[in-house]
């Protein structure tokens, strides 16, 4: 696809959500947007659901964010610190557990070329 064509997308939906107007309300936006993110969200909750039988159950539903309470909660006190939080939520050049998951280490330096920052 060439930019040309993508821009050309990108306008149809555009005037289709606007009706040919130049500019977009927030609840032409809205009404595009869920449309846009409807599958996103069916894949999201057939994910969760895994027992399938249609709905989500209260652990079913609270997997995620336990996950991520557990992967927060590095010396598993069951209390998140802001120490705890540092490395998740500021700009700390030290990514530590940012990567976790994907090849990161704990921690260490990755600046390996002994380079300046």
């Amino acid at each position: 696809m060439t930019r040309a064509e993508f821009d050309g997308v990108t306008t149809k939906h555009f005037q289709a959500a606007t009706n040919g107007a130049p500019f977009m309300t927030q609840a032409a936006f809205t009404a595009e947007m869920s449309v846009q993110y409807r599958d996103m969200n069916d894949k999201m909750f057939k994910r969760l659901d895994k027992d399938g039988d249609g709905l989500l159950s209260l652990a079913e539903f609270a997997a995620p964010p336990l996950k991520m309470f557990a992967r927060m909660d590095r010396n598993n006190d069951g209390v998140i610190t802001a120490e705890e939080m540092k490395p998740h939520f500021h700009g700390n050049h030290d990514h530590g557990d940012w990567h976790h998951g994907r090849g990161g280490d704990r921690g260490g330096d990755h600046h390996s070329d002994g380079g300046d920052e």
